[in-house]
């Protein structure tokens, strides 16, 4: 039998199936503005990913220095770094 009050299996391999899996339970509690923020996060992190050039001028421009010692691909990795970390703290 199903407790329809939580998402979890009171009894028997049978009902599996019955049961909405937990992380679909997750989104009913998470705030709008926690998407947003998460969404600014992973567009901070495609910045890095997909114009590394881009990040590379911007940082150079703040530092007043020329950070030609940095890599695209170093920065493409910090990048890619960044939206697994958050994706993993998020979900």
């Amino acid at each position: 039998m199903i407790d329809r009050k939580t998402p979890y299996l009171n009894a028997g391999f049978s009902n599996v199936l019955l049961v909405r899996p937990m992380f679909l339970a997750m989104f009913n509690h998470v705030a709008p503005t926690a998407w947003i923020g998460f969404a600014l996060a992973i567009a901070f992190g495609l910045w890095w990913l997909l114009t590394p050039l881009s990040v590379l001028r911007f940082y150079s421009r703040l530092a007043k220095r020329d950070l030609t010692a940095a890599k695209p691909l170093a920065v493409r990795l910090v990048g890619f770094c960044w939206i697994v970390m958050l994706v993993a703290v998020f979900w």
